[in-house]
């Protein structure tokens, strides 16, 4: 995740999350992070409703 070219997906960032509640610190950033990350699985959810014909396919698949 360190190369510029590389964008972390939704399921690395939801790693990142996990990994950041087991750290024993008060981590200020993390809470924005989960905020992001459930705003973001809100959008691919409500445009796969909206785009999505057949509902056998996920957009979360795809961006993954």
């Amino acid at each position: 995740m360190q190369q510029e070219s590389t964008r972390p997906s939704l399921s690395m960032v939801d790693d990142l999350i996990t990994q950041g509640r087991e750290i024993p610190l008060f981590l200020d950033k993390l809470a924005e992070l989960e905020l992001h990350a459930a705003t973001a699985r809100t959008w691919l959810q409500k445009a796969a409703e909206t785009f999505l014909i057949d509902p056998s396919h996920s957009l979360i698949g795809v961006s993954v």
